[in-house]
């Protein structure tokens, strides 16, 4: 990676909506006029004012697959840096808020969106709502025509997630990770 090109990227403000919210956030990002959109399960520490090693590795993703921003949004935007702890029912509410502000993204809200990388890992199977969060954003990503990527399938048909531990140990670090188009044969690796 080129040290200028990092040293614009980390100077980029970081849009988190909603701001100096500590339960919820329905989208992190550094927005540019060609973004990569990512779907995790849920947000965890990073916010307006840093980034956490999750998003790091997905601005060194957009970088190296051309797009000048990103964003994230997550299938829960409850905010718990262990999945487990998601409550078992989910508030309806502000899932629907979640999913407005992915269907203003995937609009074009923060630029336009160029590819899509679905990064949620096993985790979705906790939590029965994660799966039916998973297919509305889907619906909304399918519509758009929009190109949807992942990194690799995991055993169980999962898009690996992009946090530090399952690309180190998978992937063999974030400047090893490709991404490859959902439903190509190099996805099962």
């Amino acid at each position: 990676m080129k040290e200028d090109s990092t040293s614009e990227r980390d100077q980029k403000e970081i849009i988190c909506i909603p701001e100096k919210d500590t339960k919820k956030r329905f989208v992190l990002g550094q927005k540019g006029e060609k973004n990569l959109l990512v779907i995790a399960l849920n947000p965890s520490k990073a916010n307006e004012e840093r980034l956490d090693p999750t998003s790091r590795n997905v601005a060194s993703l957009a970088e190296r697959y051309s797009c000048d921003g990103w964003l994230m949004a997550n299938l829960s935007p409850i905010r718990t840096s262990k999945p487990e702890n998601l409550p078992t029912t989910q508030d309806q509410s502000i899932f629907d808020e979640s999913l407005i502000e992915i269907i203003a993204i995937i609009k074009g809200k923060y630029g336009a969106v160029d590819k899509v990388l679905l990064s949620w890992g096993n985790n979705i199977v906790i939590r029965p709502y994660l799966a039916q969060n998973a297919k509305q954003i889907m619906d909304a990503v399918t519509s758009s025509g929009i190109s949807i990527y992942a990194l690799r399938l995991t055993a169980a048909g999962h898009p690996y997630h992009c946090g530090p531990r399952a690309v180190n140990r998978f992937l063999g670090g974030i400047e090893k990770a490709k991404m490859h188009l959902l439903g190509s044969k190099e996805l099962k690796g």
